[in-house]
């Protein structure tokens, strides 16, 4: 039997997500830091600290909850254990973390 992923989309972002991830994943880490030198902003500190009507904003939602996806989808591919996903779907387009944390 296969395994499914639903991957989230706009409206499941929560201050804080990820901070987990990039204290505890080198992969994590490198993630967040590329993403603020990206977007040439502190996404990190919008993610973490908020406040929320900031994070709320989708120049800020979208990016931040495509990085956590990508982190945790490449994070689980790494295992390849019996978390192996055949089956991705998502909210609208998160399929692309998907596609991008398995390519």
């Amino acid at each position: 039997m296969g395994i499914g992923f639903l991957c989230p989309g706009q409206a499941s972002q929560k201050v804080g997500m990820g901070l987990d991830l990039y204290e505890n994943s080198t992969l994590g880490k490198q993630f967040f830091d590329t993403a603020n030198d990206i977007m040439g902003v502190d996404i990190q500190h919008i993610i973490f600290n908020g406040p929320e009507e900031e994070l709320k904003q989708t120049q800020f939602t979208q990016p931040a909850i495509y990085i956590v996806s990508v982190i945790i989808g490449m994070l689980m591919s790494r295992r390849r254990t019996e978390a192996n996903p055949i089956y991705p779907t998502s909210y609208l387009y998160r399929q692309c973390n998907y596609r991008y944390a398995h390519a």
